[in-house]
């Protein structure tokens, strides 16, 4: 069994969701749910039970009003709202509340971890992002140049090394659920983070043609005509 993640005493992120509610007896659209901005000591529970959400009070006027003319009854607005924030909670709180708890769940039985399961396609995603990688990376003739964050490169220089490893295979089996574990349950996909940040068995450079790079060096040219980029000095790239 279980057991339920303690009532929080601190939140560390905010985030907001706009749901349509659905009473049964009729749509409240567009309801503004907001996470972690507001912690009532008084009623201090866990996020399952509500604690740490909090929903705009316009919204709440009207639900009061559809409960007081008889066409809502308190229960199927209780369990609405309820529902509402089980929808929007493994997504917001699980890096900060119940981490471990998913994170012992899925040692168990991967196959069962609601995070693996939220997770997978963008950990797919990012793989196909790594096949393509590698697939241009070993092709020099094709695509002969790379570019980091703010340099390009010849494919063959000493520098692109250091971000591409020295053979790659994306990962199946046993392999594959180890790694949709550790990625899944250490990043949050809200954060930007990309195949990038992968880690060193994976490809972490782009190869280009010619006139791609071109266009990178274009889009990396400052609004006052800076250069965001430099030609590496090793190399020297003539794209």
């Amino acid at each position: 069994m279980e057991v339920e993640p303690e009532p929080a005493s601190t939140a560390n992120t905010v985030a907001i969701d706009v749901l349509d509610l659905d009473f049964g007896t009729g749509w409240m659209p567009a309801v503004e749910f907001d996470y972690g901005r507001l912690r009532s000591r008084e009623r201090d529970r866990s996020p399952h039970l509500g604690g740490g959400f909090s929903i705009e009070l316009p919204a709440i006027l009207d639900l009061l009003e559809h409960i007081a003319t008889g066409a809502v009854s308190p229960r199927t607005a209780r369990e609405v709202l309820q529902q509402a924030a089980a929808s929007i909670y493994l997504p917001v709180t699980t890096m900060h509340f119940d981490a471990a708890v998913l994170q012992r769940r899925c040692e168990r039985d991967q196959d069962s971890c609601p995070l693996c399961e939220l997770r997978q396609d963008w950990f797919e995603g990012m793989l196909n992002e790594c096949d393509s990688w590698w697939e241009r990376y070993t092709q020099p003739e094709a695509f002969p140049y790379i570019a980091g964050a703010e340099t390009v490169h010849t494919v063959a220089c000493p520098a692109t090394r250091r971000k591409m490893p020295d053979r790659y295979e994306r990962p199946t089996g046993e392999d594959y659920q180890q790694e949709l574990r550790r990625y899944a349950h250490s990043v949050d996909p809200t954060s930007g983070r990309s195949a990038l940040d992968l880690g060193s068995r994976y490809p972490g450079w782009k190869a280009m043609t010619a006139d791609e790079v071109k266009d990178w060096m274009k889009a990396h040219i400052g609004p006052k005509g800076g250069v965001l980029y430099n030609l590496c000095r090793r190399c020297g790239p003539t794209p």
